[in-house]
């Protein structure tokens, strides 16, 4: 088979795979709705995006897996204590966007999506971002489609803002934004 060829047959390879991979929007759904929920801090529209039973891996103290019936509850407390130590160590204005689709397969009635995140805030009045990625596992209901787990991953990269104990804000190799 000559080069030509070969390379014609790759890219035809490559072209459908990207076609296979295009945005889902009843299974992202519950996805956005989750962080279009935070960004109003309308915890009740983020807990309606997941099954009442959830798995959550997150980077809020205490680091630990939240899981079971009354998981994201847990989560969301954690979640908000921190937030509030970090409002007192010099972090303002957190903002969460839900950036480009990396990964998304579905399979029945379950999927898995993988999407960049970006955290947005001020860090003694410094504008600062950093970018993570944010993994779920997701189920279809018979009200559609919901969040089962949800992780959260900074990349390897990593520089310790704010204070230690009580709370310390880890943004990935966070960069000034102004």
């Amino acid at each position: 088979m000559s080069k030509a060829v070969l390379a014609g047959v790759l890219l035809a390879g490559c072209v459908t795979g990207s076609a296979a991979m295009a945005a889902n929007v009843e299974v992202e759904a519950p996805i956005h709705q989750f962080y279009d929920a935070s960004a109003r801090g309308d915890a009740t529209a983020q807990a309606a995006a997941f099954l009442p039973s959830v798995t959550i891996m997150d980077s809020v103290p205490p680091h630990s897996i939240w899981q079971g019936n009354g998981a994201f509850a847990a989560w969301s407390a954690d979640a908000t204590a921190w937030e509030k130590g970090a409002k007192a160590a010099g972090l303002s204005d957190p903002k969460l966007a839900l950036g480009d689709v990396i990964n998304e397969v579905v399979t029945g009635d379950n999927a898995y999506v993988v999407a960049d995140t970006t955290y947005a805030f001020r860090q003694n009045g410094v504008a600062m971002r950093a970018v993570a990625r944010s993994t779920f596992s997701l189920s279809k209901t018979a009200n559609g489609w919901k969040i089962a787990g949800f992780s959260w991953a900074w990349p390897p990269c990593r520089r310790e803002i704010g204070t230690r104990p009580p709370m310390t804000v880890r943004p990935a190799c966070p960069r000034r934004s102004d």
